[in-house]
């Protein structure tokens, strides 16, 4: 890797974190939603019905801070909860068709919006910054991932592992 001084880098992450913190801002005022709301719709249109549990696994939240999210989207219509026929101790969340309608504006929105600043591209250099985006996700993951382990959280497959089923 080439040497990178400090002040370099830390410039680097500055202006992409302020980018980004812009087009969460964009989207909160168009769609009313969050990049977290969003986050947990997402995850609740490929994973429902699912558990409290899981959702607040996905989004690195404690159950208080989950059930908050929760109360304010199925006050939205976004989210529907149901307790479990066998233990009631569960609830399960589901996406409800107003929460699917509304994370397909958004996946489109965020389509159309990359889609045109690409062609603004050529093709080799639309390739390149497609995965240059997906090689900083990596790396995002990566230093996530090593938070965790440093502040002793136990990612999510030890989670999962640990689950007893009766």
């Amino acid at each position: 890797m080439n040497k990178v001084t400090s002040e370099v880098l830390d410039e680097i992450v500055f202006k992409l974190l302020k980018e980004v913190h812009k087009l969460e801002n964009r989207d909160m005022e168009r769609f009313g939603l969050s990049w977290r709301d969003i986050h947990a719709l997402k995850f609740l249109m490929k994973h429902s019905p699912c558990r409290v549990s899981d959702l607040a696994n996905e989004l690195n939240m404690p159950l208080f801070a989950v059930s908050r999210l929760l109360a304010l989207m199925t006050e939205k219509g976004l989210v529907a909860k149901a307790k479990d026929e066998i233990d009631k101790r569960n609830t399960h969340l589901s996406l409800t068709p107003e929460g699917a309608r509304i994370i397909k504006q958004v996946q489109a929105h965020h389509y159309h919006l990359f889609t045109t600043s690409l062609e603004l591209l050529n093709e080799n250099e639309a390739s390149i910054m497609l995965s240059s985006m997906g090689n900083v996700g990596k790396l995002l993951e990566t230093i996530s991932a090593k938070k965790r382990t440093e502040a002793g959280i136990p990612r999510k497959e030890e989670i999962y592992a640990a689950e007893v089923v009766f």
